[in-house]
């Protein structure tokens, strides 16, 4: 009953929520990627999408609100970094707070050519890109690809030989990626990555996530051998205060907020 009234309540938002919601009816309609086309919420915001999973990601940042019901209202001047950033629907949203800095990275190749698009489309000014993936530590990695769906994809551990259903992406560790952008403090860190969330996070030192201050991400409880409840542990650990909100349709989903305890 639960998931059937997400789902009837997700159609209700779409109506409401988008210019022409019948096109993006029909275009959620399609079960394999399509060229890219632009749709239009209400308010103005507009994006290309080339699949249905673009359209969903969009709806759960900007009708459902994800990251600030299970997150955080994001302010001026904060910086924000966006992992598994395509098709750039947090960093559009998250780059309205004023003088805010957002950094949106996004290892597919063709997921990151979107992400720039939609950026121009609405012109936005403060948010920088970095094709590349985020894990235990920098080299490269295989992303799995056999899905067809771009937002789904995941990263694959595994050799460099070419290999069906994969491509070779460059990586970096959190680390290494806060170090290089220097950045000292990150006001929140942003994660939708499949699963990738656990290589990113569990080699982290105390160093490293002490330079961040808050964290929301979708969990994936269906990449063995990890379960949320370790990134749950580990952040509790490092000085975190944490909630985890069960996905209301997905059991092996759901979100994670974290926030650094204020220091005495």
């Amino acid at each position: 009953m639960q998931k059937l009234v997400y789902y009837l309540v997700s159609i209700v938002k779409i109506l409401f929520g988008f210019q022409r919601p019948w096109q993006v009816f029909w275009l959620m309609a399609q079960r394999r990627k399509f060229s890219a086309r632009p749709i239009r919420l209400r308010e103005g915001t507009i994006f290309n999408v080339r699949s249905r999973m673009d359209i969903w990601s969009i709806k759960k940042t900007w009708l459902d609100r994800i990251y600030q019901r299970y997150g955080f209202e994001i302010q001026p001047e904060w910086c924000v970094l966006d992992v598994g950033a395509a098709p750039g629907d947090f960093a559009i949203f998250a780059a309205r707070a004023a003088n805010s800095r957002v950094l949106a990275v996004e290892p597919f190749p063709e997921s990151f050519a979107l992400l720039n698009e939609n950026l121009t489309l609405n012109h936005v000014k403060n948010a920088q890109t970095l094709e590349t993936a985020l894990g235990k530590q920098g080299g490269t990695l295989k992303m799995d690809i056999a899905s067809g769906e771009p937002v789904k994809f995941t990263s694959r551990e595994g050799s460099d030989s070419p290999e069906a259903g994969a491509v070779t992406v460059f990586a970096i560790s959190l680390a290494e990626l806060l170090e290089k952008q220097s950045i000292r403090s990150c006001d929140l860190l942003k994660l939708d990555c499949e699963g990738a969330e656990y290589d990113i996070l569990l080699p982290a030192s105390a160093e490293t996530l002490a330079r961040i201050q808050r964290i929301v991400l979708e969990y994936h409880d269906n990449r063995p051998p990890h379960q949320h409840a370790e990134l749950t542990a580990l952040l509790q650990a490092n000085g975190f205060q944490t909630q985890t909100f069960p996905n209301p349709a997905h059991s092996h989903l759901g979100y994670l907020r974290a926030e650094q305890t204020p220091k005495a």
